[in-house]
């Protein structure tokens, strides 16, 4: 506590024969821009240097081995931070706060953080790190709300609760192929986070661990995992297309709630129960084939599926809750594997009066539904899906279908061929011609090759990069839109 909130000191000298730098020792000192840390000091304890507000620049020794918690938390404008390697550990919070960061390599020499290490880093943007990290403890990066790059080795197999959670502009990560678990919450509200692979090491994914990842069209879920834990994808409003492992016993509450995009879900045969709210609110859902082996639906486990026109039950099923099919107001066929007698017997709780007035057919297949295309979907215009049951054809109905949306690659629409301004218009006049290829020469002239700029305006071939290969790839399109 040698000079906590010395509010006045603007400079400081530490002498050569220190070992470490104590508890709270220069604790917000407001006005301490700059320090040199000597060599010989290995410790750097609880504290230390947190919310030194003015603090830019820190040098540390070759002989540092620890970092305590909260030695730097919260110094707001800290630039730059070069950690030597050798540096084993650092503590909870131990930059948390720090949002003038903008960049952190960590060094193969750590093994160990506390939660919270570089948590609420508003502006840091890319970040590395090194071999010796083998699990991301909890919240590391979480609320770092500009993190656009990730480098994580191989050897990580854990990444930790709410790890990088709030992470709202990371867009991708290369998730590392020993990956073991990912935990609860772990991308929790990564709003742009898009085409992830998830490796076939990883055995558990936490709750919710993809929750309000908005920006999440298709996920396979590797046959490795055994339990799906509950919320895990819920309000992936874009989700589209779900993968799930063949072993999976049951589908958990909430784990697909809200997925209003979710158009199709093959349930694996080994599931045996679907818990509450399972399926709430995925507006997009036009068929449901529960397995033979289901014998209960939970409470609204599919309430207000405004779409749903067909379900195919098991005659396994047991018991529906209240509420199950509760506000789907579109189903009309039944289709049931059992006798009319087993029917009978299922109970069934309040709130499913739609279910109980659809057409109901008897030891079905489920392969009575045809499903054919009047007008098909376009990516701006929707289309007509035509529906009939084979049993009964004088009931025949059409559903729209949203329109698909633009499929870009390189700039260009795969299904219509129109070209994405937003990232090809680089001088924002709104059209495409020799005008955009001369000023973004001039942007890679001014500013050197970029890798922070992926999706952005310029970064033609989408590798994340701007470059010359960017400037020959929009020269190509321009010649062909002319």
């Amino acid at each position: 506590y040698a000079f906590i909130y010395c509010d006045r000191l603007g400079s400081v000298t530490l002498p050569d024969t220190l070992k470490s730098i104590g508890l709270w020792a220069f604790y917000s000192c407001d006005l301490l821009q700059s320090v040199t840390i000597p060599e010989g000091i290995t410790a750097i304890h609880e504290g230390a240097f947190g919310s030194c507000v003015s603090l830019e620049t820190v040098s540390f020794p070759s002989t540092l081995t620890t970092i305590g918690d909260s030695a730097f938390s919260y110094c707001v404008n800290l630039r730059q931070l070069r950690l030597p390697e050798g540096l084993n550990y650092i503590g909870s919070n131990g930059f948390s706060g720090c949002s003038g960061l903008a960049e952190i390599q960590i060094p193969d020499s750590v093994t160990g953080m506390g939660v919270w290490a570089f948590g609420k880093c508003t502006g840091l943007k890319t970040v590395t790190v090194g071999t010796g990290m083998e699990e991301l403890p909890e919240r590391m990066f979480s609320g770092c709300t500009a993190l656009t790059s990730v480098k994580l080795t191989d050897q990580v197999t854990v990444i930790g609760e709410w790890c990088f959670a709030e992470c709202e502009s990371l867009e991708h990560i290369d998730l590392p192929q020993n990956l073991q678990t990912i935990g609860s919450r772990g991308f929790l509200k990564c709003k742009k986070l898009k085409n992830l692979l998830i490796p076939e090491s990883v055995t558990h994914i936490g709750i919710s661990a993809f929750s309000s990842c908005e920006g999440l069209t298709q996920i396979v879920i590797p046959e490795g995992v055994a339990y799906l834990s509950p919320g895990l994808f819920s309000w992936c409003a874009n989700l589209e297309y779900v993968v799930l492992p063949h072993g999976i016993e049951g589908i958990r509450f909430c784990t697909f709630q809200h997925c209003t995009k979710l158009r199709e879900i093959h349930i694996p045969d080994s599931v045996t129960y679907i818990e509450n709210h399972a399926f709430l609110d995925c507006d997009s859902l036009v068929q449901v084939v529960i397995p033979e082996g289901v014998t209960s639906l939970g409470v609204a486990a599919f309430e207000d599926c405004k779409n749903l026109v067909s379900v195919i039950l098991p005659e396994s099923l047991i018991e529906i809750s209240g509420d199950a099919f509760y506000g789907c107001k579109k189903l009309w066929h039944v289709m049931y594997k059992g006798t009319e007698a087993q029917w009978n017997e299922i109970t069934i709780h309040g709130g499913n009066t739609r279910l109980k007035n659809a057409a109901r057919h008897y030891e079905c297949t489920g392969q009575e539904l045809e499903h054919k295309f009047i007008v098909e979907p376009t990516c701006t215009e929707k289309g007509t899906l035509n529906v009939i049951c084979t049993l009964c054809r004088e009931r025949c109905y059409n559903i729209p279908v949203a329109p698909l949306g633009h499929q870009f690659v390189n700039g260009v629409c795969q299904c219509c061929q129109e070209v994405d301004l937003q990232v090809l218009d680089v001088n924002s006049d709104g059209v495409l011609n020799a005008r955009d290829a001369r000023t973004l020469l001039t942007l890679i002239a001014e500013e050197g090759t970029t890798s922070e700029l992926g999706g952005s305006k310029g970064d033609v071939n989408g590798d994340g990069r701007i470059n010359t290969r960017d400037v020959r790839a929009l020269l190509v399109l321009i010649a062909q839109q002319e």
